[in-house]
């Protein structure tokens, strides 16, 4: 008999899932059980490097500190969500597509918990155990959505699936510069990861600000179209991926700074797209945070470019938080809300709390980027108020959109 069928073990997977044909409603779609556990894993990590670095929770790891501390807050929590985005997508996009769920949902997440509890068991597995299990989570993502992608004729989201692929090799990377595989250090990489993360969020950024305001013109019973519009997004996607190719293969190189200002220029670019309709939008909920996200993503950039610039002044990691707790928290922010409301069969209403969680997020940012800097000597009590800020966006997510999380949808339908 097959052990997976077998009781207990079956009786516990049945109690957790639900019957194989009729799944809970948990584990009924994509993105239920990781947007119910984001938020707390998120805030887990921030307070357990928070022990770290005051010394209450030594762990021993095989390198700086620093690269491991970026590498789980890029990848680790950011698999979850590209994760949660992909198979929620994918029956939206290809009609006729099954969604991932039950038991097959509850072995991802799973997988996904069990890279978590790894990294920090680092210096009891070792460096090539925590590989293992981070390195089998997306392309399983992949594996099970990816075959209506590929196989569409007109290619319509290749450039999603690609943009995956890339975050999966810059992954396999990291490890490989950490077991000195390759010549090039492992910080080196993620700065390139952190290129490559951004270029992931434009291809996002397009799609959910087309389908969240087209969604909005139907509930308004609005004739009216909107389209994120793709030159303008791959010339933004084109000048990232040669600015992030540049970092990292020629650091220190004098054009460095001057193709970090022209990202901004592209990413300020897309921000046309919300003035060129015949309706007004800006008064749309989800519009004015998408407009802050790319404001904040083309900040961060001008900003590196105008420290590359200055010869006594060297504060581009600060500036990078534009990126990564401003841009990626933003964009994870932003898919937390709007497709708990599309997909639990609610309008895209009552989003107070979107405009609480982007207030949060962007000042917790600015402190970041901006403040600590200029007031080095406030530095401690600035770190901590810019986390509280930041992870009580996603607490206060977790707060008012648990309970749609674990219910059934709203209009009735499957998912």
């Amino acid at each position: 008999m097959n052990w997976l069928s077998a009781s207990p073990f079956n009786d516990l997977l049945t109690s957790l899932t639900g019957p194989k044909n009729h799944s809970k409603a948990v584990f009924a779609y994509g993105f239920r059980p990781f947007f119910w556990l984001i938020p707390w894993v998120l805030t887990v990590n921030v307070f357990l490097w928070v022990a770290f670095w005051t010394g209450w929770w030594p762990v021993s790891f095989p390198s700086s500190p620093l690269n491991w501390h970026i590498y789980e807050l890029l990848f680790g929590i950011t698999s979850g969500m590209m994760a949660a985005f992909i198979m929620t997508a994918v029956p939206e996009f290809f009609e006729g597509t099954p969604p991932v769920n039950g038991r097959t949902l509850f072995g991802l997440v799973a997988l996904w918990l069990a890279g978590r509890l790894a990294f920090w068991g680092i210096d009891v597995i070792g460096v090539y155990g925590v590989a293992i299990i981070h390195l089998a989570f997306l392309p399983s993502v992949l594996w099970l959505v990816g075959k209506p992608i590929f196989t569409d004729p007109l290619k319509r989201q290749w450039g999603l699936a690609l943009a995956y692929g890339l975050i999966v090799f810059c992954q396999a990377l990291f490890f490989a510069a950490e077991a000195e595989w390759v010549p090039l250090s492992s910080f080196a990489v993620l700065q390139a990861s952190v290129g490559a993360f951004m270029i992931l969020v434009l291809v996002a950024v397009r799609r959910i600000a087309t389908q969240s305001i087209n969604e909005w013109f139907e509930q308004e019973h609005i004739d009216a179209r909107f389209l994120a519009r793709p030159p303008a997004y791959n010339l933004a996607v084109f000048s990232l991926a040669v600015a992030t190719l540049t970092e990292l293969l020629f650091p220190g190189n004098s054009a460095q700074a001057w193709l970090n200002l022209a990202v901004m220029a592209a990413l300020f670019n897309t921000l046309n797209d919300f003035f060129r309709t015949d309706t007004f939008i800006l008064k749309f909920p989800t519009v004015w945070p998408i407009m802050i996200l790319l404001t904040l993503f083309g900040a961060g950039y001008g900003l590196m470019g105008w420290d590359a610039l200055q010869e006594n002044v060297q504060i581009s990691a600060h500036f990078r938080h534009f990126l990564t707790m401003g841009a990626l928290g933003l964009a994870y922010f932003i898919v937390l809300m709007v497709v708990s409301h599309i997909h639990t069969g609610r309008p895209l209403t009552r989003l107070g709390w979107l405009k609480m969680g982007v207030v949060l997020i962007t000042a917790a940012t600015l402190i970041r980027g901006l403040v600590i800097p200029a007031f080095p000597e406030m530095q401690n009590g600035l770190y901590v108020l810019a986390g509280l800020l930041w992870t009580g966006a996603f607490i206060g997510y977790w707060w008012r959109y648990h309970t749609w999380l674990t219910h059934p949808r709203a209009d009735g339908l499957p998912g």
